[in-house]
């Protein structure tokens, strides 16, 4: 289990087993069970087993024999508001407001 990091599995690797890590790159051969939040399969990447993640790529050339499940991401932060207040005051006019005066008053 990594914490941290990618654990990437190279052209020529095999590995077998249960696999937990934050970001899952295969382009050699995986038996067993990845949880990710991101697995790629790259070209020349083979997974054989159950996939857990929120976000999975297969390239052109990789394969995936098994299941695959939907892996609700946990702890993350929510994206901050984007919501600026703009105080006006009372006696200034914005550019919008002098035309639809000036439309009003029929100039």
């Amino acid at each position: 289990m990594l914490k941290d990091g990618i654990l990437h599995v190279m052209r020529n690797g095999f590995i077998e087993g249960d696999f937990t890590a934050p970001n899952i790159i295969i382009n050699g051969r995986v038996l067993g069970t990845c949880i990710s939040e991101k697995i790629e399969i790259l070209e020349h990447g083979e997974m054989e087993g159950i996939i857990r993640t929120s976000a999975l790529s297969i390239r052109p050339g990789g394969s995936f024999i098994g299941s695959s499940e939907r892996m609700q991401i946990q702890n993350k932060a929510p994206e901050p508001e984007r919501v600026v207040k703009i105080d006006k005051k009372q006696n200034e006019k914005t550019a919008e407001d002098a035309a639809v005066l000036s439309l009003a008053q029929g100039e």
